[in-house]
C-alpha cells in the first residue's frame, strides 16, 4: 500500500515526531513505499530521498474562529496548499492519508479526505490539555476520516462526543515501542543513582513541578540525581530554577539525545519519571 504521511512537524524534536520516524521506518520494512507531507520551506524537499519529504508553508488554525482576517489568511493560505498537496497525492500514488498532527491542522486533513481515504491518529498533547480549540474543524476532519485512530483510551470518548458518526471506525492503538532497543543498552554511566525524565522543555511537561519535589527527595538525603534529556523554550528558566533551589549538582540537562542515547539513558536509571501536567500516550512513559 502507497502511504502518505501528513506530519507538519516531522523531522523536529518530540513525542509526535519520535513516532512518525518509527512508522516511517516501519512501514518501509514492510514494504509500503511512504511520502512524507511535511511543513517547511519548499526548497528545504527531498523528493529523491528514500523517504520523499514534500515540505511547504502549513500553518496552523487560529486559536480563535472570531478574529476575521487571521481566519480569511489562513483559508486563503489553505487553498494554495491543497492545491499542492493534491498533487503530491497523485505524484506519490498514495492510497491512503495518516495524519500525525495536532487538531488545528484539521482542515487539511477535510481537505485531503476528499480524494484519499485518510485515517486520522489522535495524539492528544493539545494546549492547555484540552481535546481541541477548535471543535467544529475537526469535527469535519473526523467525519471525513475513513478510520479514527486514538492511541489512548482517554482521547476516544472525546472524539465520540465531538462526533458520534466516528464511533464504528474508531479504534484505540497505543504507541508502540521496541523492546529489544533498551534490552540490548548499556546503561548511561554516571557517578550517583539517577532518576531519568525525558520531553520537551515546555510547560505542559511539568519539568518545574519535578524540579521543586527534587528538592524534597534531597532533603531527605536520598543519594539520586535527576537526569533529564530534552530542549525546549523553557531551558534557560527551568535552569534558573535549577539553580535558585541549589541542585546545580543534582539535576543534569543532557539536552537532545538520540535514540540509542535515550535507551542507555533509561536502562541506567533506578526510575523515570513523567511529571507531565497533561498527555494523550506519551512516547516517553514508553
Amino acid at each position: 500500500m502507497r502511504i502518505a504521511l501528513f506530519c507538519p512537524s516531522y523531522g523536529g524534536v518530540g513525542g509526535i515526531e519520535t513516532i512518525a520516524a518509527a512508522l516511517v521506518r516501519e512501514f518501509q520494512r514492510a514494504g509500503h513505499p511512504i511520502t512524507v507531507l511535511a511543513r517547511g520551506d519548499p526548497t528545504a524537499s527531498t523528493l529523491d530521498a528514500t523517504v520523499p519529504v514534500l515540505r511547504l508553508p502549513l500553518h496552523q488554525l487560529p486559536r480563535q474562529a472570531l478574529h476575521l482576517l487571521p481566519e480569511l489568511r489562513f483559508r486563503r493560505r489553505l487553498l494554495r496548499a491543497t492545491v499542492t498537496l493534491h498533487r503530491a497525492l497523485a505524484t506519490a500514488r498514495a492510497e491512503v492519508v495518516l495524519t500525525l498532527a495536532v487538531s488545528m491542522y484539521a482542515p487539511y486533513w477535510a481537505a485531503l479526505a476528499r480524494h484519499t481515504p485518510l485515517v486520522v491518529s489522535l495524539q492528544g498533547g493539545e494546549t492547555r490539555g484540552e481535546f481541541t480549540s477548535r471543535p467544529r474543524a475537526l469535527r469535519t476532519a473526523l467525519r471525513r476520516a475513513t478510520r479514527v485512530v486514538a492511541c489512548a483510551r482517554s482521547l476516544a470518548p472525546s472524539a465520540r462526543a465531538l462526533a458520534p458518526e466516528v464511533a464504528s471506525h474508531l479504534v484505540v492503538i497505543p504507541n508502540g515501542v521496541d523492546p529489544d532497543a533498551f534490552a540490548a543498552a548499556s546503561g548511561r554511566p554516571h557517578p550517583r543513582p539517577y532518576a531519568a525524565a525525558v520531553g520537551r522543555l515546555v510547560r505542559q511537561k511539568g519539568f518545574d513541578v519535578l524540579l521543586e519535589a527534587i528538592t524534597r527527595v534531597a532533603a531527605r538525603g536520598a543519594p539520586i540525581d535527576l537526569l533529564i534529556a530534552g530542549d525546549g523554550l523553557e531551558r534557560t528558566s527551568l535552569l534558573a530554577i535549577r539553580d535558585r533551589l541549589g541542585l546545580a549538582e543534582r539535576v543534569w540537562f543532557l539536552g537532545t539525545l538520540d535514540r540509542d542515547a535515550v535507551a542507555a539513558l533509561y536502562r541506567g536509571a533506578l526510575f523515570s519519571v513523567c511529571p507531565s501536567r497533561w498527555e494523550g500516550l506519551p512516547v516517553a512513559c514508553l
